[in-house]
């Protein structure tokens, strides 16, 4: 199995975290933070109160890689304009999915208040 990073659970267990984990993680993220603190640069989203975890930390690199590793073609270049587009498109996507997922969350709150 592919790891992009790491997941760590509200009991504290570390689990490792694959491409398709990480895809949700930052679909229900509350927050979504880049971290430059490390020698590799890093995502950091934390989960809502109801989720069954605390913080999904992406390995940036880690997630070039495997984007890099989709490419069929074996140019080089290719295989990095593969890897770009992937850490481009979660860098933008991000905080606004994590946004509209909160909101949906919130409106669904709403209709079972009584």
């Amino acid at each position: 199995m592919s790891v992009v990073g790491s997941l760590v659970l509200k009991n504290r267990e570390i689990q490792s975290l694959s491409p398709r984990e990480m895809s949700n993680k930052i679909i229900h993220a509350e927050e979504i933070k880049w971290d430059f603190s490390e020698e590799q640069p890093r995502i950091i989203c934390t989960g809502r109160n109801k989720e069954e975890w605390l913080r999904a930390i992406i390995d940036v690199w880690k997630m070039l890689w495997i984007g890099a590793q989709l490419e069929d073609d074996q140019d080089d270049a290719n295989a990095t304009m593969s890897a770009v587009a992937v850490a481009v498109a979660v860098a933008v996507a991000a905080e606004p999915a994590a946004e509209a997922a909160k909101q949906e969350d919130d409106e669904n709150d709403d209709k079972y208040v009584s």
